[in-house]
């Protein structure tokens, strides 16, 4: 079974698959880990871009979650832009896009930022700090005509994700198991 979670920046991607992977005691694999070294950083809005499909190595993703499945199957793969691969929306036996309101995600971003890091990059993890303030800048306008897409991949479950990442979870293993009550993430069996 390989999962796929796609989503836009602070849409809680990570934690959610994460939580995931976990739960199905899988193999975890995340997009951000695989920049493109040398990649071009267009202008947009006054900001150099990191949110292109181009930047990062999707091809290397599906590559190693194919051979993950060999090893220690389930295995989850995340990305903002994971869908804009060629192969791995046909590769994944599950696709789920985790929307949250532009509002929110603004609101994450900042704090994500003055927090130090996510879950991927860890505390000022190699991240490039003026990536937060270009986000800011165009953001809302790269993921639109990147990202945003991706909802409509045949055979996507848009997940609600405006939530907690611990219900977000739930509601993406209670798809996975098709079963509407599946008990919540560290709660006791129903």
């Amino acid at each position: 079974m390989l999962i796929g979670i796609a989503g836009p920046s602070c849409s809680g991607k990570s934690t959610v698959a994460s939580q995931v992977a976990h739960a199905l005691s899988g193999t975890l694999l995340h997009l951000d880990g695989r920049w493109v070294s040398g990649a071009l950083k267009p202008t947009v809005n006054g900001h150099r871009s990191y949110e292109r499909p181009h930047q990062y190595d999707g091809a290397s993703l599906l590559r190693d979650a194919l051979e993950a499945l060999g090893r220690n199957p389930p295995v989850v793969i995340e990305g903002f832009l994971l869908f804009c691969y060629p192969g791995i929306a046909e590769a994944c036996t599950h696709r789920f896009f985790l929307e949250v309101p532009h509002g929110e995600l603004v609101a994450r971003r900042r704090t994500r930022a003055t927090a130090g890091g996510d879950a991927v990059w860890g505390p000022c993890g190699g991240r490039n700090p003026d990536a937060d303030t270009a986000w800011l800048a165009h953001g809302r306008e790269e993921w639109e005509r990147f990202g945003a897409p991706q909802a409509s991949v045949p055979g996507m479950h848009v997940i609600d994700a405006n939530r907690p990442a611990s219900q977000v979870a739930s509601s993406v293993m209670a798809t996975i198991m098709r079963q509407p009550d599946f008990p919540p993430f560290g709660g006791p069996p129903a």
